[in-house]
């Protein structure tokens, strides 16, 4: 796991946050998965902060419950009300730590 310096500040308005790199898919983590040549980016939050025009995905979603412990690299089939969707986890990162 890869730990990146970020130059955004923490809550408390001092010091640098770190985005970490290539960890499990977590409560903030902003996930890319790929079905064939297309990619789409998702960050996964708490059911209050869900909003899928803007690609927050609850961890309470089928899409969030499918992803969340997941690692770079996993295929993971996500249930949609029509079909499941088989995707590839391409790209995980964050939370801020």
């Amino acid at each position: 796991m890869d730990v990146i310096p970020s130059r955004a500040l923490d809550s408390s308005g001092g010091g640098a946050r770190r985005v970490i790199e290539g960890g499990p898919v977590q409560v903030g983590s902003r996930v890319q998965v790929k079905d064939g040549p297309d990619v789409d980016t998702f960050t996964i939050v708490g059911p209050e902060d869900a909003d899928a025009t803007a690609g927050r995905v609850s961890i309470d979603s089928p899409m969030g419950r499918a992803l969340l412990g997941r690692r770079m690299g996993d295929q993971v089939r996500i249930d949609r009300p029509a079909n499941r969707w088989p995707v590839t986890i391409a790209h995980v990162s964050g939370p801020l730590a």
